[in-house]
């Protein structure tokens, strides 16, 4: 990607998409590092960095819930829940035809398939070993990350010192649920 001389300080740092900009089809990006700062970037730009495989569509308000499912000819209730993959209707359905015909795919976010991966924690990427997750010697079993109906496991600390915070044990979470 070429930057603008002024946007080059922010090469390879963490920014945050605050908002879509229709008029110039761009997205407001805020960052904190080095400086607080935001940039407009090009929505063809960022989307192709963005998207990974397109899974389906999730309706943004339950009013167009509503129109949706009169004209596809369904009930609301059933479009409204979720499929598998997070959504409420995927492509190449029905329903999707239904929403492209009508012209009411901008009240629609597209869901997109993202490779989900375990964070680093004390310096050391961590390895799916099948029953349980290894970083660096430590092994940790999966069955630890896993939640009850009201209960989970907050954060842990290993005997070695290293401590897994919340945030850590979260993603460690998010990347298991992927995975199923």
């Amino acid at each position: 990607m070429v930057y603008p001389d002024s946007m080059i300080e922010f090469e390879g740092h963490e920014g945050v998409i605050t908002r879509y900009d229709s008029s110039i089809e761009a997205f407001k990006v805020n960052f904190t590092s080095p400086k607080e700062d935001f940039w407009y970037y090009p929505a063809e730009i960022l989307m192709t960095q963005l998207e990974g495989d397109l899974l389906g569509y999730v309706i943004n308000d339950t009013k167009y819930g509503k129109i949706i499912a009169d004209l596809a000819g369904m009930s609301e209730s059933v479009l409204m829940t979720y499929n598998k993959h997070n959504c409420h209707f995927s492509v190449d359905t029905q329903i999707y035809n239904t929403v492209l015909k009508y012209d009411l795919l901008d009240v629609c976010t597209p869901v997109y398939k993202k490779d989900i991966k375990l964070p680093e924690i004390n310096g050391h990427a961590g390895e799916d070993k099948g029953d349980y997750i290894q970083y660096g010697c430590a092994k940790l079993l999966k069955s630890w990350f896993e939640r009850s109906e009201n209960r989970q496991i907050f954060s842990l600390e290993l005997n070695i010192g290293t401590r897994i915070s919340p945030k850590e044990m979260s993603a460690i979470r998010i990347y298991l649920e992927s995975k199923k």
